[in-house]
């Protein structure tokens, strides 16, 4: 018997786990293979489900499964079948695509043009640095302001020797998975970084004086 709970998000959940076998009926989970997640995939798509929405099915089925291996109900967890790109299915355009790099060297420097740019060497420079510490790190605008050199900070660049570099999340709130965790920059972030001398980390990594501060 399944335990209740009043929340959407496992109510969802249940509905998907009450699917799977109502469709497919699995006597024991050694039974669950890649070709019956295939074939429940399958019988989703005939019934005209969107693939974002197998997309979904699938993905907790296999977490679910994860779960039993960890207590010992199940050997292998089932290959989860391949599933196309939501948007490309349903025939949208991708929204955006990667940034050549001839783009990116005259957008740098376009930043001597700005109006508020004209008079400032200083923040031409530091504008540039952002610029290349977006393009090296894969970070998202917010969180590359928010990395700070401080210890306690949501997001912290963090050197130690002898190891590699890496961003250190403190803070779910910071990410917007909203997990903590530890990614290893990239040899190039981590030589942008490595720029600053030890004296001088205090604070943010990254500064760009506005117009409100």
């Amino acid at each position: 018997m399944r335990a209740q709970c009043a929340c959407s998000y496992c109510g969802a959940i249940a509905s998907i786990l009450d699917r799977f076998e109502r469709e497919l009926n699995p006597q024991y989970l050694r039974d669950i293979t890649g070709a019956t997640l295939s074939k429940y995939a399958k019988r989703l798509r005939d019934a005209e489900l969107a693939e974002a929405t197998i997309k979904k099915h699938l993905a907790h089925l296999v977490a679910a499964f994860h779960w039993a291996k960890s207590v010992g109900l199940m050997r292998d967890i089932p290959v989860r079948p391949p599933t196309p790109n939501a948007r490309r299915s349903l025939g949208e355009k991708p929204k955006g695509r990667p940034v050549a790099l001839e783009e990116f060297e005259r957008w740098t420097k376009a930043v001597h043009g700005v109006e508020q740019c004209k008079e400032s060497a200083p923040r031409v420079r530091e504008l540039q640095r952002i610029m290349h510490g977006l393009l090296f790190s894969g970070l998202r605008m917010a969180e590359l302001m928010a990395l700070s050199w401080e210890t306690d900070a949501d997001v912290v660049a963090v050197f130690s020797e002898g190891e590699v570099p890496i961003i250190s999340w403190n803070s779910p709130e910071a990410q917007k998975n909203n997990t903590v965790a530890d990614i290893p920059m990239t040899a190039e972030f981590a030589d942008l970084l490595a720029e600053v001398p030890e004296t001088k980390r205090r604070g943010f990594v990254f500064d760009a004086t506005g117009r409100q501060g």
